[in-house]
């Protein structure tokens, strides 16, 4: 009796040493498979990122172009009216020349001179 109870233990062992054997493997290939399922998401999420980071610059890049853009067009407008204070400033220091030196002539007008003297008005 006591060796078959050492037989059926040996086959018993045997067994669950098999199975624990198997699911020792089981176990290690799924690691394996939850490792390359992380390596993939890492990736993936390099790969989204890159995306994000193209698509960031590309936006950027409109951007600045715009920007530049409305840039001259600022600069033109606002050299045309530069161009034009300039103009009206040179020609009111014509007019104020010539003011000054009639102001200064007044001497020297007859009564007639004085009479039809026209005084520009002053630009508003």
């Amino acid at each position: 009796g006591n060796r078959k109870m050492g037989n059926n233990r040996l086959v018993l062992k045997d067994h669950l040493t098999k199975d624990l054997r198997s699911k020792i493997e089981e176990t290690t290939v799924s690691i394996n498979k939850l490792r390359v399922a992380i390596t993939t998401v890492d990736k993936s999420a390099m790969e989204a990122k890159s995306q994000v980071q193209k698509a960031v610059d590309s936006v950027i890049e409109q951007l600045v172009a715009r920007k530049l853009e409305l840039n001259k067009q600022i600069d033109g407008l606002c050299q045309a009216q530069v161009l034009s204070l300039q103009e009206s400033i040179e020609s009111a220091y014509l007019r104020l020349g010539n003011l000054q030196s009639t102001l200064s002539n007044l001497d020297s007008y007859d009564g007639n001179q004085l009479v039809n003297l026209r005084i520009p008005e002053a630009p508003r």
